[in-house]
């Protein structure tokens, strides 16, 4: 395969596959896991694309070669190796958006538990081929969990970690699409007023005659571009990252990406912040509103997941020490194993002795060396007779 095709197939598999070969699951490096994660996820529609247009062996390898490379596990390196996938207008790129910051922190959070935990469970995880599940079942949790812990420098408290990263905060997803829909409505209703009081005159020349006739990452463009009523108010955010926020509510909705419930508060915290910049008090009222019942519910949510981590976690450490119990017991009973054999081998040997006899009950044979030959001796008629019978009978 030439490079022009390899490099092909590494994009399109990287897209096809970036949301599944995430967290832990980054971390697979043999084809058998490799194999059961594309399987588990085959109804995926773009794994099911995917499997139609290339071969098993060629995702296999591809995939295996890009999460050696540290592809899946790094955005940055996914850049570096698929520039023109990341390529996007100034707007979206000058500052990190708000799920971008809360991504890079859970990262780092995350990495020093993930550092002391990969080393008992690197070797051990490319061995199950369990990691190939959807990402954020039960299934995922209890495969990493039941290969990491089989290692000998397993700790407990790992669990704790790994849950974190395997269940996230996550609104579900149909409200979080709900909630970014009706914001982006929101965005594009005050984005349309906000041009039509102070360029009108450009509304009509484009023909737009209502906020649905423009995408929000467009008006955004437009006000960014040519408002110079914004650039002379304060902002708490400076504009080209707020911008790039509001323009990120589009992308989010209309991608269907999943985002932390964090990102999800902190893109109604700048929809606030960008609507209050426009002008529109009504709009910047109800998204305020939106944003506190929003809050609460979240909070509440943080609550119960951190509840069911403790939990996970105690129960961790209950498994922890009956494991420990089990290995004691494991070592106990092959050293009983040990000990018995010999036990058993010196009765053997015992039975064998008792069989024989002592060394001096052993019946002696009388040889007589006559003329340098040996010559036994000489039977007697009862036991020449007792021979000739059964030499009869041999025959």
């Amino acid at each position: 395969m030439d490079n022009n095709n390899t490099s092909q197939d590494e994009h399109v598999i990287y897209l096809a596959l970036k949301d599944i070969f995430s967290g832990v699951l980054a971390e697979i490096r043999q084809d058998k896991a490799i194999r059961r994660v594309i399987s588990k996820n085959s109804k995926v529609k773009k794994v099911a694309d995917l499997q139609k247009t290339h071969k098993e062996v060629v995702i296999v390898d591809t995939t295996r070669r890009l999460l050696s490379a540290g592809i899946f596990e790094s955005t940055q390196k996914a850049r570096v190796r698929f520039p023109n996938l990341f390529n996007s207008s100034p707007v979206l790129t000058a500052k990190p958006t708000a799920s971008q910051n809360e991504a890079r922190q859970d990262d780092s959070d995350f990495e020093s538990a993930k550092e002391s935990f990969s080393r008992s469970r690197h070797s051990s995880l490319g061995k199950y081929a369990d990691q190939g599940v959807c990402v954020g079942d039960s299934d995922t949790a209890c495969a990493c969990l039941d290969t990491a812990m089989a290692s000998q420098s397993w700790k407990p408290i790992q669990a704790s970690a790994m849950a974190k990263q395997l269940f996230p905060v996550h609104l579900p997803f149909s409200a979080q699409h709900k909630l970014l829909v009706h914001l982006q409505q929101l965005l594009e209703r005050s984005c349309y007023e906000f041009t039509a009081q102070e360029r009108p005159q450009y509304l009509q020349q484009q023909g737009w005659d209502c906020a649905e006739a423009v995408e929000l990452n467009h008006w955004v463009q437009i006000i960014s571009k040519r408002s110079t009523t914004l650039k002379t108010k304060q902002s708490a955010k400076p504009l080209e990252q707020l911008f790039a926020s509001i323009t990120n509510i589009r992308h989010t909705a209309v991608h269907r990406n999943r985002v932390s419930a964090a990102a999800v508060e902190g893109f109604f915290r700048d929809a606030e912040a960008f609507t209050a910049l426009l002008g529109d008090a009504a709009a910047t009222k109800a998204i305020a509103l939106l944003r506190r019942e929003i809050q609460v519910t979240i909070e509440e949510l943080e609550r119960n997941t951190q509840a069911a981590h403790s939990k996970l976690n105690n129960t961790m450490h209950e498994i922890g020490a009956k494991r420990e119990e089990l290995r004691r017991l494991e070592k106990e009973a092959l050293e009983d194993m040990q000990r018995d054999n010999v036990d058993c081998q010196g009765l053997a040997g015992r039975s064998i002795d008792a069989v024989l006899g002592p060394p001096e009950s052993l019946p002696e044979t009388t040889f007589m060396v006559e003329k340098d030959t040996v010559v036994a001796d000489k039977p007697t008629i009862e036991e020449y007779l007792d021979y000739q019978v059964l030499d009869d009978n041999s025959f």
